[in-house]
């Protein structure tokens, strides 16, 4: 996940190439509103459904 900070726009460029993005994030929680601003698929983590439980808390970007 650090790559994704040095470039923002690598989910884009992945999901242009036609892949998939799910960083894998031990500890996610402090960094999930900017994996969905970057629109990742999946985020793999130790406690998913803890983060399950926190992206209902996030606030999903608008759609264009």
């Amino acid at each position: 996940w650090p790559l994704m900070f040095l470039n923002p726009f690598y989910t884009a460029l992945a999901h242009r190439m036609g892949s998939i993005v799910a960083p894998l994030d031990p500890t996610p929680e402090a960094r999930l509103h900017h994996y969905v601003r970057w629109g990742v698929d999946a985020v793999l983590a130790d406690e998913p459904g803890g983060v399950r439980r926190r992206l209902n808390n996030v606030e999903k970007p608008l759609q264009n």
